[in-house]
């Protein structure tokens, strides 16, 4: 079948790149109007097909109607619970730690401080958490912005730091390539030191 393919292609490659151009739209304009040709021609055919097309879309919005019922069930009852009390009991607890990278590039020193007050203000022990600023190096004042942030939260939490991001040839520049160099940063210096214990770490 493949061969059989290959071959018409390379015998009539404008031909078959015109038919795979119109193909998709008139598959599609055939199904949109599909019931008034159909209920022309084949009005039976037409009806059959649409009875089960509402018995379908009616059990869809049932069961979506029953999950969302379930789901909205489920999440008040997660909310209740107090999850903190319930890490407390375990053994291990306070060898946890939290890393959180908050990326960032020509953000306003505002809109990130008001972000960290969020974290400050949350019930997990603020003891536990490292909050990595992790900023681009091609920014200007990000220094700046970064060592006013610190000084603001200085001693709240767990640690406070600011990672600076260069432009690395080859590399595409964005969010992820940024998160990606303040881990490896938190890495290289607050766990290889033995700061921090990368078995009770949570990203």
């Amino acid at each position: 079948m493949t061969y059989f393919f290959d071959k018409i292609f390379r015998r009539y490659p404008i031909k078959t790149r015109r038919i795979l151009e119109i193909l998709p739209g008139s598959v599609s304009w055939f199904l949109i109007l599909f019931p008034i040709w159909g209920s022309i021609f084949i009005p039976y055919v037409v009806a059959v097909f649409i009875l089960f097309f509402d018995i379908y879309w009616f059990y869809r919005s049932f069961s979506l109607v029953v999950t969302s019922y379930i789901a909205s069930k489920k999440i008040k009852k997660a909310e209740s619970e107090d999850w903190l009390k319930n890490a407390k009991k375990l053994s291990d607890f306070s060898k946890v730690n939290h890393i959180i990278i908050i990326p960032n590039y020509q953000e306003s020193t505002e809109k990130l401080i008001r972000l960290i007050n969020t974290l400050k203000d949350q019930t997990f022990p603020k003891k536990k958490i490292h909050v990595i600023l992790a900023m681009e190096k091609r920014e200007k004042h990000a220094r700046a912005k970064a060592n006013e942030i610190i000084r603001l939260f200085d001693g709240t939490f767990g640690g406070i730091y600011a990672t600076f991001h260069p432009d690395t040839p080859g590399e595409v520049k964005g969010k992820s390539s940024n998160e990606a160099y303040a881990g490896k940063w938190v890495h290289d210096k607050l766990i290889k030191n033995g700061n921090l214990d990368i078995d009770y770490l949570t990203y």
